[in-house]
């Protein structure tokens, strides 16, 4: 093999790790340990971290519009929401690469806050809204995506109707609507917004 498909060959390769979706998943997890270890044990905003992190629904800071997506209230809180994100952060990684895919993390946080607030006055804190729309946008890029096999497709869309089946529709038929339902139907249509406008930049795949 020559010099030179070897570099092609590692490029590829480095091209497909998912170095986003592990940089995400760490900053998560780092901020709540930040956040655990600085303010007290009885709730969210009582000690200076959490406190200018988690948006303001009355008077929002500029950062807030981002950085309330990585607070969260207590372990299960986090794990759940990083256990929901890596699989479809790990597919919009796939087609857009990690540079845009962080980037569409923090367009996807900005676009939650701000849509929430139009909704609720009320302060937000929490990944939730984003991973919605990350499955949304994952099922956008790759259900429009017609360079690709059916099945592959169709995949994602189908894991999003089950996660928010699960999520949304179910607790709602059940007479218990999920209480954080605002910012994850705001995520879920930014999204699909999202994913339309940024699936002419997928990455072709190898």
């Amino acid at each position: 093999m020559s010099g030179q498909a070897q570099r092609q060959r590692s490029r590829s390769s480095s091209g497909r790790r998912p170095l986003a979706s592990i940089l995400l998943l760490s900053a998560l997890w780092i901020a709540f340990r930040l956040d655990d270890a600085t303010r007290l044990r009885r709730g969210i905003g009582l000690e200076p971290l959490p406190a200018r992190w988690v948006f303001d629904g009355a008077h929002p800071k500029p950062w807030q519009f981002v950085t309330y997506a990585f607070v969260h209230g207590f372990g299960w809180h986090l794990y759940i929401n990083m256990l929901a994100l890596l699989p479809f952060s790990l597919m919009v990684e796939r087609r857009l690469g990690p540079g845009r895919t962080l980037a569409s993390f923090v367009a996807l946080a900005a676009m939650v806050s701000a849509g929430f607030s139009l909704l609720d006055s009320r302060d937000l804190y929490g990944a939730s809204g984003v991973v919605a729309g990350f499955v949304t946008m994952a099922a956008t890029i790759w259900g429009l995506a017609s360079e690709v096999v059916a099945w592959k497709r169709g995949l994602p869309s189908v894991l999003a109707a089950g996660y928010l089946a699960a999520t949304e529709l179910y607790p709602a038929l059940q007479g218990h609507p999920n209480p954080g339902w605002k910012p994850h139907v705001v995520g879920a249509l930014a999204g699909i917004v999202l994913g339309s406008v940024v699936r002419g930049r997928t990455a072709p795949l190898q």
